[in-house]
């Protein structure tokens, strides 16, 4: 009975170190945090211009000194709003133009404004859950 328990108990062991590294992986940085790793990634290329070193260093600098997870969620959803109100400007602007058969010169266009903002409201989308 005690070995079935030890066996037990380091299964467990092992079963639980098998899920830490996995669980570690899974933690991404979000918000200004990701920000700071970001540029500092950026910084310690080696191929970087003593120009773009020096705006990145301000750009860490700006981060470090006004950066606040709860503005930058803010300016994120304001961001997905504008979009989404482009994507729906677009998509009846599109409407309008295919029910008054415009030429197909003039719905094209229409058709690539359109998906357009649907790639910056997936863009924007996608950045507010970073």
């Amino acid at each position: 009975m005690k070995i079935s328990v030890k066996l037990l108990s380091i299964a467990a062991i092992l079963a639980a170190g098998a899920q830490a590294p996995a669980a570690l992986a899974e933690t991404k940085l979000t918000g200004c945090a990701a920000k700071r790793d970001s540029i500092t990634r950026q910084l310690q290329q080696p191929d970087n211009s003593p120009q773009r070193k020096l705006s990145l260093e301000k750009a860490l600098d700006e981060v470090n000194a006004h950066c606040t997870d709860s503005a930058l969620t803010r300016k994120r959803n304001e961001k997905v709003i504008n979009a989404q109100v482009k994507v729906n400007e677009t998509e009846r602007a599109l409407h309008k133009a295919e029910t008054a058969h415009k030429s197909e010169d003039k719905l094209q266009k229409l058709r690539d404004k359109y998906e357009a903002a649907k790639k910056k409201l997936a863009d924007a989308e996608a950045e507010l859950k970073r």
